[in-house]
């Protein structure tokens, strides 16, 4: 059920662009943001509230969760992180990825292939020169990758990863 709702919130989220209209920019719903922020702050939550309840006086329970909470807190941070900074841009040049942890940029005419991964759901887009860039289905707007990979890149480069357009068309992938 949830996994449906944030795919439908994805699917009609519609993408941004900039100010001259010149750049479509793909980024995640709002929905999807604060869907990041939901799971681990409960699972924090779930693991805290031993430490406040309990009548455990032993150190080594809530060392053990206190570690639990730390790693489940760092791990969201780098998901949030990437939900909420996390852009695609189209442009007449190429297809650019800006992250917080990364910076890649491939011009259409460098593709080699784009293919989609059915088990991490996921496109990658691979350059000639070993570069690659991933693509989320969820992010808003893919359809328009999909409409500029048919303009400007031959279609045996991408053909692998109409699948994965149609999965996330019938709101599967």
């Amino acid at each position: 059920l949830t996994r449906s709702f944030l795919a439908k919130a994805a699917r009609h989220s519609p993408p941004s662009s900039n100010e001259n209209g010149r750049n479509i920019i793909l980024k995640y719903a709002s929905t999807l943001k604060l869907a990041t922020l939901a799971f681990p702050t409960t699972v924090f939550l779930m693991l805290a509230s031993p430490l406040f309840y309990s009548g455990s006086t032993s150190l080594k329970s809530p060392l053990i969760t206190l570690s639990l909470m730390l790693l489940i807190a760092l791990i969201g941070a780098v998901v949030m992180l990437e939900a909420f900074f996390k852009n695609i841009i189209l442009n007449e040049k190429g297809i650019h990825l800006v992250s917080v942890f990364s910076e890649v940029e491939i011009f259409w005419d460098d593709i080699e292939s784009v293919t989609y991964n059915h088990w991490l759901k996921i496109f990658t887009v691979r350059a000639w020169d070993g570069t690659q860039l991933r693509v989320n289905p969820s992010l808003s707007g893919i359809q328009f990758l999909e409409s500029i990979l048919w303009e400007r890149v031959e279609i045996i480069k991408f053909r692998q990863a109409l699948h994965g357009f149609r999965m996330r068309e019938q709101g599967l992938g």
